[in-house]
């Protein structure tokens, strides 16, 4: 099952991974290969105000000259994540009219304008659930558990060893506006991963956006105890840690990043923080995603406990997808 009519696909993403795995999974999911991938650079929420005026500028630049050096084929089919992108769809919608079809992933507030289909995530509150994670009353709405995230290569295969020896890795986020890396609840966190280093092996991955007090935070607490810290762009030390980890900590600022761990059928756990923003939609995915039993709560880590795999949400919708453009080719 492919896109029909050879139509072309590019994505038009934000230049974060995260919101670019997303649009690839997508593209895998329907069985094609993205013709051409932008990026644009978008503000984040937690970005010091000097990036954010910065990028009132870039931002527009970088709009304008995917504008000017792409030209676009006849027909075409965006998949799109983010804010920053959504300009760039709004003036080629301008264009191609209906020669155009774009699939937004998140953002269903502010696409709604440009996208053909909205894929949303069920905690950014789209109305309309019904039994299948579709928008009963938003046409146009998909709804899917946690973020379209395919595992880290290294967590998709489970090492077959029996027994396997106790293994917990704790990836570490940082940069976000929900979640105080700096609050009481953190350092309760870092004391029961110290206090089961006694039963198991522990490793400890940062990500580029820990910050370095929160490094230097888990180092002076957790270095005495034989604890392996993998550095960024450590790609070896990376696969080698999730390959082995039987059991799985993830802080709870990344969604992508624990939507990707919850796919990989490990028992993931989320340590307790602070929360700094509590309606804001980070902090209700989390929730959503204990009250599923896709992640459990740190504090009540089991060896025996078992969490529930997040399915291939890219692979659930891809067909409804098709369907739809299959619809868009015959029409035009």
């Amino acid at each position: 099952m492919a896109i029909p009519g050879s139509v072309p696909v590019w994505i038009v993403s934000v230049r974060k991974t995260g919101h670019l795995n997303q649009c690839r999974a997508l593209v895998t999911a329907l069985g094609t290969e993205p013709e051409r991938t932008l990026l644009i650079d978008g503000k984040a929420a937690a970005d010091r105000q000097a990036r954010k005026l910065a990028l009132r500028l870039l931002t527009p630049w970088q709009v304008l000259r995917a504008l000017l050096s792409n030209r676009l084929p006849r027909r075409l089919v965006v998949i799109s994540s983010g804010r920053a992108p959504l300009a760039l769809c709004r003036i080629w919608r301008r264009l191609r009219r209906d020669r155009l079809f774009v699939v937004q992933v998140g953002m269903p507030r502010r696409g709604a304008d440009v996208a053909d289909i909205l894929v949303a995530s069920r905690h950014q509150g789209a109305a309309g659930e019904d039994g299948d994670g579709s928008g009963a009353d938003a046409p146009g709405t998909i709804i899917v558990d946690g973020v379209l995230a395919r595992p880290p290569a290294a967590l998709t295969a489970i090492a077959e060893r029996a027994p396997a020896p106790r293994h917990i890795a704790m990836l570490v986020g940082g940069k976000n506006v929900t979640f105080d890396y700096d609050g009481p609840r953190f350092r309760r966190a870092l004391e029961k991963l110290a206090a089961l280093r006694t039963e198991a092996e522990v490793s400890v991955v940062f990500s580029r956006r820990t910050y370095p007090r929160t490094a230097a935070l888990i180092r002076a607490r957790l270095a005495d105890l034989g604890i392996a810290f993998i550095e960024v762009g450590d790609r070896e030390g990376f696969a080698s840690t999730m390959a082995g980890a039987t059991h799985l900590v993830v802080c709870p600022d990344s969604i992508t990043m624990i939507s990707e761990c919850c796919a990989s059928g490990r028992p993931v756990f989320v340590p307790g923080m602070d929360v700094l923003r509590p309606g804001h939609e980070n902090a209700r995915f989390i929730q959503q995603f204990i009250e599923a039993g896709y992640a459990l709560p740190f504090d009540a880590f089991a060896w025996e406990a078992e969490t529930r795999p997040l399915g291939d949400e890219a692979a659930r919708i891809a067909p409804r997808i098709l369907h739809c453009l299959e619809d868009w080719v015959s029409c035009g």
